[in-house]
């Protein structure tokens, strides 16, 4: 009997003292710590959120989830109700994600702010500041995967209704043509062989054959620099076509010379000398006839009929 009753002693005092040590856990662990109320409007799933959630602002333990509940004025949206340090920096460009730890399935509130929108906000318990929530890794993985079972199933659908009998034989005649093709095609580069071993001399005889156009092009270039040099000194100031066409203007200039003064005055010695041709012809002649009229001068002519002083056709015959 004294063995049990300091037994049930012993158990009542173990109890008080577990719960002395709750009550000073308790009270130890209470914080006094004023939080500035925010809201977050969540069309995400908020699986693993309860109240006292960690709040953490790029990492970092700034608060707790406060509450939660469904929001009434838009379907399929969480309210959240979340206290932060009032000396966080919640900015226009601050959002929220919704983490989840591992595979233990408790979520937290990630904070991040990329720094493009600096400007502080306000919020109190009246107008609380609604932070607007973004996907996290594990939504978008999420989002991903169900978008890749969508398009696999699609996927699927789409290759049963290819893969028919039809289509199969279809398949069947094509390995078949593919073969045929891969045979001929064998045969054709053993045919092909002794070209493709003749190539690389007709490759060398198509480089000196280059060699030799390329030779041709700049002989054909120093050529034509030359004819360009010869065209341009024939046609220069002092070239040979410059010479000749000033003989050709001298030329003109003593042709115009010879006919205008020289000619005419040629013509007129022509004629002086056949009026004196005609003069000393008939003087030979005079003298031929009558050689006397030298010395004694012209016979003198008788007066014909109707002329003053003729004596009649037998007047030079009388004794």
């Amino acid at each position: 009997m004294e063995n049990k009753s300091h037994a049930l002693l012993a158990g009542i005092f173990v109890l008080f003292l577990l719960i002395a040590a709750a009550i000073t856990a308790i009270w130890l662990g209470r914080k006094d710590v004023t939080y500035s109320p925010y809201e977050i409007l969540s069309t995400l799933p908020v699986g693993g959120l309860s109240i006292q959630s960690q709040v953490r602002y790029q990492g970092m333990a700034v608060g707790q989830v406060q509450g939660l509940e469904i929001d009434q004025a838009q379907p399929g949206a969480i309210r959240l109700r979340i206290g932060v340090l009032p000396d966080t920096p919640i900015t226009k460009g601050t959002w929220a994600e919704i983490s989840t730890q591992g595979v233990t399935g408790i979520s937290n509130i990630d904070l991040r702010d990329d720094g493009n929108a600096p400007a502080r906000v306000s919020s109190s318990e009246a107008q609380p500041y609604v932070i607007p929530v973004r996907p996290g890794f594990f939504q978008k993985l999420q989002k991903s995967g169900v978008g890749m079972l969508e398009d696999g199933e699609m996927l699927l659908d789409h290759l049963d209704q290819f893969v028919t009998a039809e289509n199969a034989k279809t398949f069947g005649q094509i390995l078949k043509n593919t073969e045929l093709l891969t045979a001929s095609l064998s045969q054709s580069l053993a045919a092909l062989e002794p070209t493709l071993k003749a190539l690389p001399a007709l490759v060398q005889r198509l480089e000196g054959t280059l060699g030799t156009v390329d030779q041709a092009a700049i002989e054909l270039t120093s050529l034509t620099s030359s004819a360009g040099q010869t065209i341009d000194f024939l046609n220069s100031p002092s070239g040979p076509f410059q010479q000749a066409s000033g003989s050709l203007k001298q030329l003109q200039r003593a042709a115009a010379q010879l006919q205008s003064s020289t000619l005419p005055q040629i013509g007129q010695m022509i004629e002086s000398i056949s009026q004196a041709s005609r003069s000393f012809t008939t003087t030979a002649q005079e003298f031929e006839r009558a050689p006397q009229s030298v010395l004694f001068g012209a016979p003198q002519v008788r007066p014909g009929p109707g002329e003053p002083g003729f004596e009649g056709f037998n007047a030079g015959n009388s004794p």
